[in-house]
């Protein structure tokens, strides 16, 4: 079976400056403003800004939908999802992650996905296996478990995976 993914990378340093967040702004529903509001530091909340404005502009795009029509519910973890009103067939599945200056938006018709992007930083190698245990493929967990120190931190950085959860 063959799964298609679109992935998108943006440097939101570069967005704010290339670009007019008021957009973005006016796209935001009241839920997400206040999540918006209560960032302390100015560039966090720019960056959820432009992260979440962008996230609206490519569903629109995708569901052929004013970006600020679009009406969220957030499933037990807070994850966002589609309210079925926009689409009842629940065709397409979205996830973002911003860190570290740069957003992933992740799109696909073929079921839910997930995508998660952490900026380098160095870990204990104890909590990068904790962590590794828990989201990665057990090859993964391997090879992480016959390194250590900034190796182990390096390639925890670098392993990317895709499933489809059933």
């Amino acid at each position: 079976m063959r799964i298609m993914i679109d992935l998108w990378e943006i440097e939101l340093d570069a967005m704010a400056v290339a670009s007019e967040p008021c957009n973005w702004w006016c796209w935001l529903s009241d839920d997400e403003r206040d999540r918006a509001d209560r960032y302390r530091q100015p560039r966090d909340r720019q960056q959820f800004v432009i992260t979440r404005g962008l996230l609206r502009q490519r569903l629109g795009d995708y569901l052929e939908c004013p970006p600020e029509l679009l009406r969220f519910y957030y499933g037990s973890h807070g994850k966002p999802e589609l309210d079925p009103a926009f689409q009842p067939d629940r065709s397409l599945w979205f996830n973002t992650s911003h860190s570290g200056g740069v957003a992933l938006l992740a799109f696909s018709w073929d079921g839910a996905i997930g995508v998660d992007l952490e900026a380098p930083r160095s870990m204990s190698d104890s909590h990068a296996l904790k962590l590794a245990q828990r989201f990665f493929l057990a090859p993964e967990i391997e090879a992480l478990a016959r390194v250590y120190g900034a190796a182990r931190s390096a390639l925890f950085c670098v392993t990317g995976r895709v499933k489809k959860r059933t």
